[in-house]
């Protein structure tokens, strides 16, 4: 199974942070998210990809 890929462009700094949250809660609640690769960039441009395997379940 391929990841699912999200891209997530911020323009400040401080937004990663609430992203990183938000990310959090939706992977507490759901975990069908399986392999996901997350790509972030940061005033348009991109600094880094986090991947990760949250357990896929059928």
């Amino acid at each position: 199974m391929n990841p699912i890929m999200i891209r997530v462009l911020f323009t400040r700094k401080e937004e990663k942070a609430v992203f990183w949250q938000c990310f959090a809660d939706i992977e507490r609640a759901n975990h069908l998210l399986g392999k996901v690769l997350i790509r972030i960039g940061i005033g348009g441009e991109e600094t880094e990809d986090w991947y990760r395997d949250s357990g896929y379940r059928d």
